[in-house]
């Protein structure tokens, strides 16, 4: 296979160059993102190693110009990376990224990446086979992929799933994305946690924390928390989000400014067929608050489970 290598450090291109040569591959490479259309041009890649961190442009710039100008199509795009968690720079290039190579990285951990690309789909990426790993669902005695039960969402709706702990939820989530939806998880809990535990590892996350970082939103900050996945719904036909956090949100705003935030979104999702799961454990709502959220919503009541 042909492989290009978009990187602005000389030893990673050498390294991986040499690597992939060993094992028969074609490979270019570039240091810049201006470069690197051109050579895509020319060299017409199967594989693309892209750093997100780059002198001229960052990596998610030049991935939505490859889409925009029809570059990233048959071809299958591997982002290095050196941050702990993808954050929100990933809204609406799921479906052509096919994975993540975590700075640094040991050589066969590289050619297994390669490996399970020449040996995918392309669309495996949109259908979800490739996006996700098996870690959590019932297996059927004839097969070992694990079955997600699914919640029977509609698009343009939303829906409060009533459980003491967000498990149906996450559950039907992943079931939408295997079916190729594209999905955002707004959660209070730790990024690597939840995408160990579903196999999220392409999803972006909003981490409600009052940590500082590119990766974090301050739960006390409602309108860029608004602005954030109202923009991902926009640019995301028939997407599925999930709030995994309420508590968080309640705890650090006026209910009726979180209820405002919901209405908000809700508003979207008709015109974008898109899915809102909102994660709610009625022992922490009076049931005052309760009537309110459920307002309107469909109600999926696992909380005897």
């Amino acid at each position: 296979m042909k492989v290009l290598i978009i990187d602005d450090n000389v030893a990673i291109q050498e390294i991986v160059s040499e690597i992939l040569a060993t094992e028969g591959h074609v490979v270019a490479a570039v240091g810049t993102g201006k470069d690197a259309f051109n050579k895509i041009r020319q060299f017409r890649p199967d594989i693309v190693f892209l750093d997100i961190n780059l002198p001229d442009m960052d990596g998610w710039s030049v991935l939505r110009k490859m889409k925009e100008d029809g570059l990233t199509d048959g071809l299958r795009v591997l982002m290095f990376t050196a941050d702990t968690d993808i954050g929100t720079e990933i809204f609406g290039l799921q479906d052509v990224v096919d994975g993540y190579i975590r700075k640094p990285f040991k050589g066969n951990e590289l050619l297994e990446k390669v490996k399970a690309i020449e040996a995918s789909d392309p669309e495996d990426r949109t259908k979800g086979k490739f996006k996700f790993r098996a870690l959590f669902g019932r297996k059927d005695e004839k097969s070992t992929t694990p079955i997600y039960r699914k919640l029977n969402l509609k698009g343009g709706k939303s829906y409060i799933v009533m459980e003491k702990k967000p498990q149906r939820i996450y559950e039907g989530f992943v079931s939408e994305l295997m079916e190729g939806k594209t999905g955002l998880v707004v959660t209070s809990e730790h990024p690597k946690a939840v995408r160990e535990k579903w196999g999220l590892e392409k999803t972006p996350i909003i981490w409600l924390t009052s940590r500082t970082g590119k990766a974090y939103v301050d739960p006390t900050k409602l309108g860029s928390i608004t602005s954030s996945i109202s923009q991902f719904i926009e640019n995301s036909r028939n997407s599925v989000i999930l709030i995994d956090g309420l508590d968080t949100l309640m705890l650090n705003n006026e209910f009726n400014q979180v209820l405002k935030m919901i209405n908000q979104l809700e508003d979207l999702l008709v015109d974008n067929n898109a899915v809102l799961l909102i994660s709610v454990n009625h022992q922490l709502f009076d049931q005052k608050e309760l009537a309110l959220l459920q307002r309107n919503k469909e109600v999926l009541d696992f909380m005897d489970e």
